[in-house]
């Protein structure tokens, strides 16, 4: 199926949540949003919307959910001064679903927060397991963001007191997708005061990142820990 966008698209600006109809998937082409926070729910894809070109910009500082019955569920989410293109598609007979095209603009990144509370020990369940023990009053920058079906992870752990512990894994902010693979991340670890490269990996089965040899931090002395990820996800 071939769609065209239009050349010169009208714009509707709405600032509160509204119920659209057709025509501003056959006329306007370019719906926008100013109020943070809203929905926009979509009217029932048809044949007759089959390959009409639609633009949704949230322009403000929340999200935009657009609900309706999608090719990936029955709502999307746009983030923040973000711009996406929306068009209906054929999925089966006489049946159709919108989907979405493309996305332009900035995805912010989140700090994660793990329930509201980031936590470190040896059981296995915390947000950094350690073996011994964990290091004594770490600071932790744990960021990400989500682009499509593509998780991006920043993480850097750092303490005065290593405690005797090895790193053993992190948890992820959202689970990874089971692909058979093992995914590699580049993970850093500072003992004192040497960085050495560690061997680490997604792990689909407990959607962590396992860090293999890592080594032990010493006790009452600086420690840190630097991860990158890029990984797939549902």
């Amino acid at each position: 199926m071939i769609y065209v966008a239009p050349t010169s698209p009208r714009p509707v600006v709405f600032s509160d949540n509204a119920t659209l109809s057709n025509r501003y998937f056959t006329i306007e082409a370019l719906v926008v949003q100013t109020g943070a926070n809203k929905t926009f729910t979509l009217p029932t894809p048809t044949r007759e919307l089959a390959g009409k070109a639609t633009w949704f910009s949230n322009y403000s500082t929340g999200s935009l959910t657009l609900s309706g019955a999608f090719t990936s569920g029955t709502s999307y989410v746009i983030d923040p001064k973000t711009t996406q293109l929306v068009v209906v598609l054929p999925v089966g007979a006489s049946t159709y679903k919108w989907h979405v095209v493309a996305s332009v603009g900035y995805t912010p990144w989140t700090a994660f927060t793990d329930g509201g509370t980031i936590s470190y020990g040896t059981n296995g369940t915390e947000t950094f397991v350690f073996t011994t023990a964990a290091p004594a009053s770490p600071t932790t920058v744990y960021r990400y963001r989500v682009i499509g079906r593509t998780v991006d992870v920043a993480i850097y752990l750092s303490s005065n007191d290593g405690s005797g512990g090895v790193p053993v894994s992190v948890k992820l902010p959202v689970a990874p997708k089971d692909n058979s693979a093992l995914t590699s991340v580049v993970c850093n670890q500072l003992v004192n005061t040497t960085w050495a490269s560690k061997v680490a990996y997604i792990d689909t089965s407990t959607s962590r990142i396992t860090i293999v040899g890592g080594s032990t931090c010493t006790d009452d002395a600086p420690m840190a820990l630097s991860i990158t990820a890029t990984y797939e996800v549902s």
